[in-house]
């Protein structure tokens, strides 16, 4: 390998870093990964130097084209930490002894560290985005567990004595906190249509022909107006039970002897529509039941 070569390789390690390993808005510790990365590089082209001057021995030609191979590897281009960590993993193994020896072997570890305290920035990250999503979400679970594999890994790690072992458990971190992103990603796509609250918002709903509005101003009282009726003070309880499910119950003084009450399951086929089924008790013992539509605005 001549001198242009190895000048090629020492204009990459300059660069690599710089390669887009970024992830999510996350207080992290990417300025120390690519410092580490840098020096890391820096070290293999100076070891690559010491074993191409002069006359190399057959030993010391194996060694500079593991380093070689190494340094292409890290000068790949990675979008994700991920990513990088799969460069960092490969460029290891292309190293073979080397990757575990002398400054190699030292500028190594504190890339693996940088990459650690990475991981734990992004499980902490993917928890508050997890976090976020709906009780309700079919893919708040699965992505919680993945998130919680990924955590126990990580925490392997730091008691682990045998390097090559933590190298290959950090690639099983990182993949599981990219599979815990993709799923909080998919249930951020199907948050479902039912309302977390109704406050401030009107119901018009409509049944047999017959359309009236319920008002809710807060978190217990409504005005309704019933179709056929006069308007009045109401209260109500609210609950969301599912992605697109809610049961609204209201209740109003009809005569001294009882109260008035309304069960309504509602089943939201967009945010703003949907269907509902209903049935009621009169103070007076009249009791029934019926099905129709409704729209929900602010």
């Amino acid at each position: 390998m001549g001198k242009r070569t190895l000048a090629k390789f020492a204009v990459i390690i300059s660069l690599f870093a710089l390669c887009g390993r970024s992830q999510a808005v996350c207080v992290n510790h990417l300025g120390e990964l690519n410092d580490a990365l840098n020096t890391v590089g820096g070290v293999l082209v100076s070891e690559l130097f010491a074993r191409t001057n002069g006359t190399p021995t057959a030993q010391q030609t194996r060694e500079a084209k593991a380093i070689a191979r190494a340094l292409t590897t890290l000068s790949l281009p990675a979008t994700t930490t991920s990513q990088g960590y799969g460069l960092f993993l490969k460029a290891a193994q292309q190293l073979g002894p080397l990757a575990l020896q002398g400054q190699i072997g030292l500028a190594g570890s504190n890339v693996f560290s940088a990459f650690t305290n990475q991981a734990q920035a992004e499980i902490d990250c993917t928890a508050e985005r997890i976090g976020a999503l709906g009780e309700f979400n079919r893919s708040k679970r699965p992505a919680s567990n993945q998130l919680a594999q990924a955590q126990r890994t990580l925490n392997t790690i730091h008691t682990l004595s045998n390097p090559q072992v933590a190298l290959l458990l950090g690639r099983q971190v990182y993949l599981k906190i990219v599979l815990a992103n993709k799923l909080a990603a998919l249930g951020e796509a199907h948050p479902g249509f039912a309302a977390d609250s109704v406050v401030g918002k009107t119901l018009t709903h409509t049944e047999g022909g017959n359309t009236g509005t319920v008002q809710f101003i807060n978190d217990t009282e409504a005005n309704e107006t019933p179709a056929n009726d006069p308007a009045h003070a109401s209260t109500y309880m609210y609950d969301r039970n599912g992605l697109n499910s809610a049961a609204l119950k209201l209740t109003f003084p009809g005569d001294p002897t009882g109260t008035n009450t309304t069960n309504v399951k509602l089943k939201f086929l967009s945010s703003t529509n949907g269907t509902f089924t209903f049935k009621f008790e009169d103070a007076d013992g009249s009791k029934g039941s019926g099905i129709g539509r409704f729209s929900l605005t602010p």
